[in-house]
């Protein structure tokens, strides 16, 4: 009688964890993988995680249906103050608990994010063993993860956190849904490597005078430049062209329509960057 009573209270307990799990509402692929990768020009999810980690991306967490979607609409303590969500990422080989912590964005109605270059980001934060090979299970040979093929496992903490224009942690770490964030990158191929940036450079606003020397991150589909802006305009005849998306990423053939930047390098080495629209 009494293993059956302890069963049925194991059954119970489970069921109450059960209805009180959440999880984020972000859309999945056709494997059931979750989707994390925002698509800036349709304003809207991607279909897939398709990145490598030195590949410039939108990422973002939709937070609806959990207790931080009621939280984030309550009134804070302090006047002023603008809540958000934050984040804090490792990988398979380390990292979490605040380590490489930060703050996301409002995008729309209850999807946060920013731009995030993950070897940038990682690199500025000094946490480089976050891309190197530690104690994991079932790996013998000496990789990372620019090691050709390999798949770096990225995961985050999310949570509740509010800012004032002067004080970027008025609240921290708040309702966290542990480990909600859980994905792989695409196979590493060292051909999608984007433009290297620092927020200070490309997006001061974004939390105003605070971590200006974050590399790899800024707000939510902002452009990043692909050089640094020439200060004159040199008369040294073309001698080729390159292609980059608006996030710095490097395309191997000119796009057809869209918005993208095009990079004419002249033959006195200097360059000069162009945001193109096409329409077809």
């Amino acid at each position: 009688m009494k293993k059956i009573t302890l069963f049925i209270a194991l059954l119970m307990a489970c069921g109450i964890s059960a209805q009180n799990a959440t999880t984020l509402n972000n859309p999945k692929d056709a494997n059931g993988n979750m989707i994390f990768k925002w698509d800036c020009a349709n304003n809207k999810f991607a279909t897939d995680n398709n990145f490598e980690i030195d590949q410039t991306v939108v990422f973002a967490v939709d937070v609806t249906g959990t207790p931080l979607e009621a939280w984030l609409t309550a009134t804070p303590p302090k006047t002023g103050e603008i809540r958000s969500i934050g984040f804090d990422f490792w990988t398979q080989w380390g990292g979490g608990g605040g380590a490489l912590d930060g703050r996301f964005a409002k995008i729309k109605t209850n999807v946060y994010g920013a731009t995030l270059n993950f070897k940038q980001f990682i690199t500025s934060r000094q946490e480089q063993n976050v891309m190197l090979q530690g104690t994991v299970t079932g790996e013998t040979a000496v990789t990372n993860a620019f090691t050709i093929g390999k798949v770096t496992q990225i995961y985050s903490n999310i949570l509740g956190f509010g800012y004032t224009p002067t004080d970027t942690g008025a609240e921290w770490w708040q309702l966290p849904m542990t480990t909600a964030v859980s994905m792989n990158t695409a196979p590493y191929t060292g051909t999608k490597t984007s433009v290297s940036f620092y927020k200070a450079d490309i997006d001061p606003n974004f939390f105003l005078n605070s971590f200006l020397d974050w590399g790899g991150y800024a707000s939510p589909c902002v452009v990043i430049p692909t050089d640094v802006k020439n200060t004159f305009v040199s008369n040294s005849p073309i001698v080729s062209y390159e292609y980059y998306t608006i996030l710095g990423g490097k395309l191997s053939v000119k796009p057809i329509d869209g918005i993208f930047i095009q990079k004419a390098l002249r033959e006195d080495g200097s360059v000069t960057t162009t945001k193109v629209f096409l329409n077809k």
